[in-house]
């Protein structure tokens, strides 16, 4: 027998709309940061590193739903790779983007 978190249990409602509402804020955050572009906060910031970190977190929700349903031999073999490759880049952004602040720090201490 197969047990499976289904779409129509309250749990699978609950997850499905807190992954769908989260990648929608990480997409508008997204918006906003490429709306601004040019603004000197978003330059600061590495707007590159940061379009890699929200482009990858928005997936990592949506790599959420695969989890959800019946399951196939499709999702079965999608699951583990589509997930640990976005969310390798997403902690790898998140690292790179620690090194640059510690660096910039380092290079501009007093003395």
């Amino acid at each position: 027998m197969v047990t499976f978190l289904a779409y129509q249990d309250p749990l699978g409602m609950v997850l499905a709309c807190t992954a769908l509402c989260l990648s929608a804020l990480t997409a508008a955050v997204l918006g906003v940061f490429v709306r601004h572009q040019h603004t000197p906060i978003v330059k600061a910031n590495n707007w590159a590193l940061s379009y890699i970190l929200l482009i990858s977190l928005t997936f990592c929700f949506l790599c959420s739903l695969l989890f959800i349903g019946r399951p196939n031999t499709a999702t079965c073999t999608l699951q583990p790779i589509a997930f640990g490759l976005v969310f390798s880049v997403a902690v790898s952004t998140v690292l790179a983007k620690t090194l640059t602040v510690i660096l910039a720090f380092k290079f501009t201490a007093p003395g």
